[in-house]
């Protein structure tokens, strides 16, 4: 009206202009909202570095490649890409044509590295690769990641299934039916893990960590490890410790975080990693009468400026606790001070 442009009559790269403004959110809702603007928008190869994607377990060929095609038109744009299938499928073979691009997150969802080709792109500036409930083969780590992803900087597990020495095809399956209980124990799959030199950040959950990876100690820059809902750490005794030394020689090393790993004390191996500047050891369990011996590797850690101890079921802390100079943040939220004969457990 009035003779002022509509958007749908601007030209494509005005339209692409005005919409960078805006965020991903709200690209979205615009195109999804005015069916003229659906197609320009979605034509675009700069509007979407932020991608999130599904494909169908039972998708045919000619479906992927499609899917694959439209991908690859966008991959110059492309910085962070969200793929995920219903249950455990290999990627698709196109996706190997989004090698060089410049993407630096993938996030994977029910992806299968298990049979070669892995069909994973060569991407030399992915800095955050994420894997959830994937099934990955004893290779994996080894012979894929560090050619293809040489810039890798974080590497993170959730409920992965590591099928060494198993049938694949029934490890996939009991990912499907219980992805929080995994049939293989990882140690394999990750000896190569001193392959990933640039390596800053480790995290594994629930993925059935029975040891702390002894390769651990060739990743020099490495300065997060999460081994969330590792709970079979805790019974493995002199192997969890030697792990544990291993990490001494990480000088970068400041953030630990053993939550949920079922431990009833903390290892005393603990204390020799005295780069720690933050721990994570809630969703254990410390309620034991001597709280002092229970926690008395933390009174070595004296660089230590944040510990979570929340959900510990503890009854007192120990006095060493109120000596750590450098400390600025002590989660006790939910536990049982309090309670019966233990009235002044947190006085100093």
């Amino acid at each position: 009206p009035g003779g002022q442009a509509r958007l749908p009559d601007l030209p494509p790269s005005l339209l692409e202009l005005i919409c960078q403004q805006l965020t991903m959110e709200y690209r979205w809702a615009l195109a999804r909202c005015c069916r003229a603007l659906f197609a320009p928008l979605f034509a675009s190869t700069v509007l979407w570095g932020d991608l999130s994607l599904r494909l169908g377990a039972d998708d045919g060929a000619a479906r992927q490649e499609k899917f694959c095609s439209w991908l690859f038109r966008r991959r110059n744009g492309l910085k962070s890409l969200q793929f995920e299938r219903p249950r455990p499928c290999p990627l698709p073979k196109g996706m190997a044509a989004l090698s060089g691009c410049g993407l630096q997150e993938l996030l994977l969802f029910k992806a299968a590295f298990v049979e070669e080709p892995w069909h994973l792109p060569q991407l030399p500036a992915l800095h955050r690769l994420a894997l959830t409930e994937c099934a990955l083969g004893a290779s994996f780590v080894s012979s894929t990641l560090a050619t293809l992803l040489p810039a890798l900087l974080s590497l993170e597990f959730y409920r992965c299934h590591f099928v060494a020495g198993v049938d694949w095809s029934h490890a996939i399956q009991a990912l499907v039916s219980a992805p929080e209980n995994p049939p293989e124990a990882p140690e394999a799959a990750l000896d190569g893990l001193s392959c990933l030199r640039p390596l800053t950040r480790l995290l594994s959950s629930k993925c059935g960590l029975m040891r702390v990876p002894l390769q651990l100690k060739e990743l020099r820059s490495l300065k997060e490890l999460v081994l969330h809902g590792s709970q079979q750490l805790e019974g493995r005794g002199q192997q969890f410790s030697a792990g544990l030394l291993a990490l001494q020689h990480l000088t970068a090393l400041t953030f630990i975080s053993l939550s949920g790993c079922g431990l009833v004390r903390l290892p005393q191996q603990l204390s020799c990693v005295s780069t720690l500047h933050q721990l994570d050891i809630s969703w254990n369990s410390f309620g034991g009468a001597d709280v002092r011996e229970l926690l008395e590797p933390l009174q070595h850690l004296t660089r230590l400026t944040r510990i979570d101890l929340s959900s510990c079921s503890l009854l007192a802390l120990p006095a060493f606790i109120y000596s750590l100079k450098a400390l600025v943040s002590l989660n006790l939220f939910n536990n049982d001070f309090g309670v019966v004969g233990t009235e002044d457990s947190l006085a100093p």
